[in-house]
């Protein structure tokens, strides 16, 4: 089964839920700008679900 990739740029949208990407073939990368000091404890633990296939790049 191929991968997908879903990227969230979460200094534009800011996202509720990740349940619907519950699956193994989902790969999440959600990019933080400079200004995204503070993530909702939501986000961070539906990224912790995804353990290596979630992902957080600093951008600047």
């Amino acid at each position: 089964m191929r991968t997908n990739h879903v990227l969230i740029d979460f200094e534009n949208v800011h996202v509720k839920s990740l349940d619907l990407l519950d699956g193994e073939h989902y790969r999440v990368i959600v990019f933080l700008g400079p200004k995204n000091t503070k993530l909702p404890v939501e986000l961070v633990i539906a990224m912790q679900k995804f353990g290596a296939r979630g992902e957080y790049v600093m951008l600047e």
